[in-house]
């Protein structure tokens, strides 16, 4: 978001449904839901679109298609203005992610290879693993420590697809701490800039979570069999990965405070 908004190929405030020719998005209050909107969750959207009927619940995203989103957008009414409060919405962020593969004209993990991993050399970080990397992939565990199906993604991609690596997730924070040099250092940035206040001295940049009394810049996630916790204070030029293979996000969220 923040690169293509750097090279002028769009503006934060620019609408959805711009991006989204044909494709009918609600709004509410005389507002329309902007990009900016979706990137810090204040787009009035719920967590999960409510035809989310997954054919497959250990599998749910992988029959989500990009014609359930367009049928869920064009019946939703939202509950609230967009813009006027926080809410954690996955179906934002996997639309985020949609919506911005469509206007490159790419799919999510063609534009993602190409502006950000190919860039920070993020060779281990796909969606479709090779079979090298699908070698190395660690097993996933469900809460109770039984084995956990990888889950599948299509038209919510951007919402928790990726697979990636320590190594390659300290690349990236390395980017976000400015020590590793890059075309991408003005666009990262601009994630960082506190965009709407939370609670509690929570704010929210473009995806990234902010404490910014502390300096705090973080994000945490689980997918099937999968947990993750990514933070950093660019202050103090530290930054934190933990990875683990169970769906237990208890476990990373205590790690992060820790």
């Amino acid at each position: 978001l923040a690169d293509m908004v750097e090279r002028k190929l769009i503006a934060l405030d620019d609408t959805v449904a711009k991006l989204l020719p044909g494709v009918a998005v609600p709004s509410r209050g005389g507002k329309e839901i902007n990009l900016v909107h979706i990137a810090t969750h204040t787009s009035g959207l719920p967590c999960i679109p409510d035809n989310f009927q997954p054919k497959d619940p250990w599998n749910p995203y992988a029959d989500y298609t990009a014609e359930r989103l367009a049928a869920f957008l064009a019946g939703h009414q939202l509950r609230r203005d967009p813009g006027e409060k926080y809410e954690y919405s996955n179906l934002g962020a996997g639309l985020l992610g949609h919506a911005l593969a469509c206007k490159a004209g790419l799919s999510y993990e063609q534009l993602l290879v190409s502006r950000l991993c190919e860039p920070l050399g993020l060779g281990d970080t796909r969606i479709a693993l090779s079979p090298p990397l699908q070698a190395r992939l660690a097993r996933g565990y469900d809460a109770d420590g039984g084995p956990s199906p990888n889950w599948d993604f299509v038209a919510l991609a951007g919402c928790g697809s990726l697979r990636s690596t320590v190594r390659d997730l300290l690349k990236y924070l390395a980017a976000n701490l400015g020590q590793r040099p890059s075309a991408l250092a003005a666009a990262i940035a601009a994630t960082h800039a506190p965009r709407v206040k939370v609670n509690n001295g929570l704010s929210m940049g473009l995806g990234w979570h902010l404490f910014p009394a502390d300096g705090i810049v973080f994000h945490n996630g689980a997918t099937g069999g999968y947990s993750c916790f990514v933070g950093f204070v660019e202050e103090a030029k530290t930054g934190l990965v933990v990875l683990t293979n169970t769906s237990n996000p208890d476990l990373v969220t205590e790690a992060g405070r820790r």
